[in-house]
């Protein structure tokens, strides 16, 4: 599977560029403060990056094809797709909002206000959950640059503006609607 680079590929002058200060219990050395890595060190290092470049790409490939397939099954046409922020919230927000229907199901003997006083907590609290983990994984992914997190804290900002104002703007029709 693999790349194999022999030990004679690393020249001189990549041996002596790579320098740092080490300060070990088991190595000192009386010459000089900054010493000269290893070749084994050097090699070590290279396919350790090497390893973890071909790990992510194998990763974000996979994910690459669980997405496909996933939008595929649903229909979904990611030529054409909007991801930006604000249709991104209005999905979220609005499948939330939607979902508040069946809360008010599975707990009838809720008044309309209690529901959305109950309703309301729960479910930021599920969309903060989802998008900690969605940070996590980017994080992981190494994918924390500052369009992208601008993008995703823009996006979570217009779900609470959209989710106060189903939750204000009920509440208000709740009251309007017992007076």
């Amino acid at each position: 599977m693999g790349v194999s680079m022999g030990v004679n590929s690393i020249n001189a002058s990549m041996q002596v560029s790579i320098t740092k200060q080490k300060t070990t219990k088991t190595t000192v050395q009386q010459k000089s403060q900054s010493t000269t890595k290893s070749l084994v060190d050097v090699v070590a290092s290279r396919d350790s990056n090497y390893s973890f470049k071909v790990y992510t790409q194998a990763t974000l490939n996979r994910l690459a094809a669980v997405v496909n397939m996933s939008a595929a099954e649903l229909g979904i046409n990611l030529e054409t797709y909007d991801a930006s922020p604000e249709a991104t919230a209005d999905r979220i927000a609005g499948f939330a909002i939607s979902m508040f229907s069946v809360y008010q199901k599975q707990n009838p003997e809720l008044s309309e206000e209690e529901a959305l006083a109950k309703y309301e907590p729960y479910i930021k609290r599920a969309i903060d959950k989802g998008f900690n983990e969605a940070l996590k994984i980017l994080g992981s992914l190494n994918i924390n640059d500052d369009q992208t997190m601008s993008g995703i804290q823009q996006t979570y900002d217009l779900i609470q503006e959209k989710l106060d104002n189903f939750f204000h703007g009920s509440s208000e029709q709740v009251v309007e609607g017992n007076a």
